[in-house]
């Protein structure tokens, strides 16, 4: 399928040459290799870093322990900093708050 991306490049500011989604990413394991600008399908080698995706529902996932509390967190590149819902993690104290948003609809 073929599309005229340059409205992402202008929301972003960078060019997009393409859109990977999850009915080709949930197929297969595969490494981002940021520094190469590659990604690279299938069994990496072991990672100093990494995490197994969910991909259950239409979103990707990930599981997260925060003092000893199981969270589970969506994948999305699309903002700039670690979002939780307050009403999901009350008893997690240790994070500095950089701001608050209400939201009605996510």
């Amino acid at each position: 399928m073929t599309e005229d991306l340059s409205v992402f490049q202008k929301m972003t500011g960078c060019r997009v040459d393409g859109i990977v989604g999850l009915d080709v990413l949930r197929q297969s394991s595969f490494v981002i290799d940021y520094q190469g600008k590659e990604i690279h399908f299938g069994h990496p080698e072991r990672l100093p870093l990494s995490t197994p995706f969910e991909t259950e529902e239409r979103v990707v996932t990930v599981r997260m322990q925060v003092e000893n509390r199981q969270l589970r967190l969506v994948v999305d590149t699309g903002g700039p900093d670690l979002m939780l819902f307050g009403s999901r993690v009350p008893a997690v104290t240790n994070f500095e708050v950089l701001g608050t948003e209400n939201a009605t609809d996510v």
